[in-house]
């Protein structure tokens, strides 16, 4: 039976930012076909008359709206008071008021993440959940990490170990690898996924106003301070703060930070009072921290603090198999945000993306794929729709370094992945016959194609 959803805007015109103007959307989006249907509604007493709802979204633009929801009994007064609630935090949160955030299951802020929207409505959605071990290799809780190379499954497979131990994780690896994704799966596999999941860029931070940003501030702390306001830190209280480019935060930001980690105290700007906060800290890097502590540009002892747990995110171009994998599914899920259902990749355009460096890892990936679903003319995705740089193949990647056995075994190992793939793609996935194609006895073949982790059903 497909799940109600009930769309309450408190105030018309509901907010117009980008990303949050197609919520309904992304609501729908949310789980598979059929399984969702959401109703729109205006006001604080919904006049939508049909059944009891299964999930209420709230939204507002404005602190009124929302003063004007926490004082009412609209949902109570329908029946609704058992209703799972899920508010769109549009204004400025931190006026908020706290009877307001008590009627809320929880919240996500404007414009909301689609990954953050299916997390959520899919946990108020299900019943209520312990948390339970993994089996060995489990999927389950991930659908947003996908990958089949050994590599990649060795950290799916370390997620369910960390997310149990409630200490720092840092989280490492090239830029697009998806650090965020991962530090998400172990929020939401925690037995703190009841609470708030807390991101903060530091890279994209001032170094001026991170300390604002993290502990808030009191009123008349500075010329702008017209209100209290609460940081991040009180937001994420009972849950996750996640630092990604934690290596961008300043050296006076780092000994603040540092503080709080030794004691769970701190102390908003201006305010004479010491407040804790019992809060889980994930933090990623793309950078080289351990030569950075050498270096003297990122203190040691804040390294330890974070460094407690570690999970490295190998690139793309060391997960052999996972760019057909991905790009499939990417081309699925734009090509039904699109309108075109039908869409999909010729054996020859999967050949060229495995074939590239992909210096942008998954992030990249994704970026090329959705542009050719926007701007193909035909239901087939061939090698000519896909915008790759020049020189981004992976020969020209692996061969800057290294000894010249190790370039000449790189150059091999290219040699034979390429000649497969275009066998494979010259043959329809018949493996006899490109086998003979390039001379090859079937069972060889088969031996290389597991070598290099190519699969058949690619190239049907």
């Amino acid at each position: 039976m497909a799940k109600i959803i009930v769309l309450l805007d408190l105030e018309r015109p509901p907010c117009q930012n980008p990303g949050c103007d197609r919520l309904a959307g992304l609501l729908r989006s949310a789980l598979s076909p059929g399984e969702l249907v959401v109703k729109p509604a205006v006001g604080l007493l919904p006049p939508w008359a049909g059944d009891r709802p299964d999930l209420l979204v709230v939204r507002s633009p404005s602190v009124a709206g929302w003063e004007r929801w926490a004082e009412s009994d609209a949902s109570d007064a329908r029946g609704w008071e058992a209703v799972p609630t899920l508010g769109i935090l549009c204004g400025p949160v931190r006026a908020l008021p706290e009877s307001l955030l008590a009627r809320l299951d929880d919240f996500l802020c404007c414009p909301p993440r689609e990954v953050d929207l299916a997390l959520r409505v899919r946990r108020l959605l299900g019943p209520p959940r312990t948390p339970e071990p993994w089996p060995a290799g489990s999927r389950s809780g991930l659908e947003a990490l996908i990958g089949e190379s050994p590599a990649f499954l060795r950290v799916i497979d370390r997620i369910p170990l960390l997310a149990g131990a409630d200490a720092a994780v840092m989280i490492t690896g090239e830029t697009g690898t998806g650090k965020e994704l991962v530090a998400r799966a172990l929020h939401y596999r925690s037995p703190r996924r009841g609470r708030p999941f807390v991101p903060l860029n530091c890279g994209a931070m001032p170094e001026t106003l991170v300390e604002n940003e993290l502990f808030g501030h009191v009123r008349g702390a500075f010329t702008d301070a017209a209100s209290n306001e609460a940081g991040l830190l009180a937001e994420a209280d009972g849950g996750t703060l996640f630092l990604d480019e934690v290596d961008a935060l300043g050296a006076a930001a780092q000994v603040k930070l540092l503080r709080f980690l030794q004691t769970w105290e701190y102390r908003p700007l201006g305010s004479p009072r010491t407040r804790r906060a019992d809060l889980r800290v994930i933090a990623a890097t793309n950078a080289d921290l351990p030569g950075l502590v050498a270096e003297r540009r990122f203190r040691q002892d804040l390294f330890y603090r974070l460094d407690v747990l570690r999970l490295h995110l190998p690139p793309l171009r060391e997960r052999p198999g996972d760019v057909a994998l991905l790009a499939r599914r990417f081309v699925e899920r734009y090509a039904a945000r699109h309108g075109r259902p039908h869409l999909h990749l010729s054996p020859l355009s999967l050949a060229r993306l495995s074939q590239h460096a992909w210096p942008g890892n998954v992030r990249e990936l994704e970026a090329v794929v959705q542009r050719a679903v926007l701007l193909s003319p035909g239901p087939v995705l061939r090698p000519e729709d896909l915008d790759l740089p020049a020189g981004g193949s992976v020969s020209g990647a692996t061969a800057a370094g290294g000894s010249l056995r190790q370039m000449r075994d790189r150059a091999v190992e290219l040699a034979e992945r390429t000649c497969l793939i275009g066998a494979l793609a010259a043959n329809g996935g018949n493996v006899s016959r490109a086998a003979r194609s390039v001379g090859k006895e079937r069972r060889a073949f088969q031996r290389l194609m597991r070598k290099h982790a190519i699969e058949r059903a690619a190239f049907l």
